[in-house]
């Protein structure tokens, strides 16, 4: 039965206008290693995305090391929460303790006890794995003794109970971790993660940076960095490929690393938006190196032609500058929207904001009112594109 009125009243009808949804521009997904035997709870520290939104969740997650050439993503760490100051990354730790191909087996060995003390002098000690013992008697962690890493990498037992504080001496065996540093410069590594960059869940596209190994698998000199390109494979044109190292002191960082933080810095002062260019941006490193540390100095001719041969690198020009806007694809790829770095992203973006803004409208009838509303919607972000100069049209 319909309700009497009497009086006036209201009615509000659904917006025509679609309110549009940002994908985060420059979200850095990190595949790597970390000395995740230095994190809150290694179990849970392997093959899962992990994201973090300060440097100690960072920690907590995954653990952290100096140590960028073992652990690779703590490059990547340092570089967003240290150096630029960028937030959030998402990472995830290949490095797996529950893995036998990742650990190996430390034998028993004696450790004297000074001062209620002992130093166990092993690398990359799985501490929940450890068993201390008082001459054949077992120790409980956390009852008669803890057990800490040092800043040299040591673990550090501490006899707590009285029972324990008697030993002179404790044997102890362990499970450490096992090493496999550098990824993105592996040709078979760079196609996988180019693959990975187009129809993400069927339907989402990303970029991926990679490096040329700095060293002598890749190019040690610049002359030699078109073959070391060819070799990886790097020709998408959702790929980004960069060489050599950056360093900032003596910390060597892949440029790669340096790159994406400088991008997801650039991204946040043009409102999460990638329509600007990383090129020619404020490094914040100190020198441009090889993998062993040698500095190598590149002038804008000899980075230009790399550049030329889509290659993006690092120029001093009144301090480090990011320098190249080409995509992997180029030079076989001459198209503005897959060679030019900045236009790829862009269109990735604005790709991805469109689905995820007119997903709702998936399955509904597809009459007039719908096609009118939809390309309304997408006009007035359009427009709002151009009045912000983010595009020209």
């Amino acid at each position: 039965m319909a309700t009497y009125q009497h009086g006036v009243y209201n009615q509000e009808q659904a917006t025509s206008l679609t309110t549009p949804i940002r994908s985060s521009a420059a979200l850095q997904v990190i595949f790597g290693t970390a000395p995740v035997h230095l994190a809150d709870d290694p179990t849970k520290a392997a093959n899962t995305p992990k994201l973090c939104y300060s440097f100690a969740e960072c920690q907590a997650a995954v653990g952290y090391s100096d140590d960028f050439k073992n652990f690779t993503l703590c490059q990547s760490i340092d570089a967003n929460f240290r150096v630029f100051n960028n937030a959030p990354i998402v990472l995830v730790n290949v490095l797996d303790p529950d893995n036998s191909k990742h650990t190996k087996s430390n034998s028993e060995e004696s450790c004297t006890v000074t001062n209620g003390q002992a130093v166990y002098k092993k690398p990359y000690v799985l501490l929940h794995t450890m068993v201390v013992k008082k001459d054949s008697s077992p120790l409980e962690a956390d009852v008669d003794y803890t057990a800490a890493h040092d800043d040299d990498g040591n673990v550090v037992i501490t006899l707590i109970s009285e029972t324990a504080k008697e030993a002179e001496s404790l044997m102890v065996s362990s499970t450490r971790l096992l090493l496999a540093p550098g990824w993105s410069h592996d040709p078979v590594v760079a196609a996988a993660l180019q693959a990975k960059t187009t129809k993400v869940n069927g339907n989402f596209d990303c970029n991926t940076y990679l490096d040329i190994a700095a060293d002598s698998t890749g190019a040690t000199v610049y002359t030699a960095v078109k073959t070391a390109k060819e070799k990886l494979g790097a020709s998408s044109s959702h790929a980004a490929v960069f060489w050599p190292k950056g360093a900032v002191g003596e910390k060597i960082y892949c440029l790669s690393a340096m790159a994406a933080a400088e991008t997801a810095a650039t991204d946040a002062a043009n409102g999460d938006v990638p329509h600007e260019s990383p090129s020619n941006k404020d490094l914040k490193i100190t020198a441009t190196v090889l993998d062993d540390g040698t500095e190598v100095a590149l002038d804008q001719e000899q980075a230009n032609l790399l550049n030329g041969q889509g290659v993006i690198t690092a120029i001093n020009a009144n301090g480090f500058k990011l320098w190249g806007n080409n995509t992997a694809a180029y030079p076989s790829t001459t198209d503005p929207k897959d060679r030019w770095l900045a236009v790829r992203r862009f269109f990735d973006w604005d790709g991805n904001n469109f689905i995820l803004t007119y997903f709702q409208k998936v399955d509904k009838p597809c009459n007039k009112r719908l096609i009118q509303s939809i390309v309304d919607s997408q006009n007035i972000i359009g427009n709002g594109y151009v009045a912000r100069d983010y595009c020209a049209g």
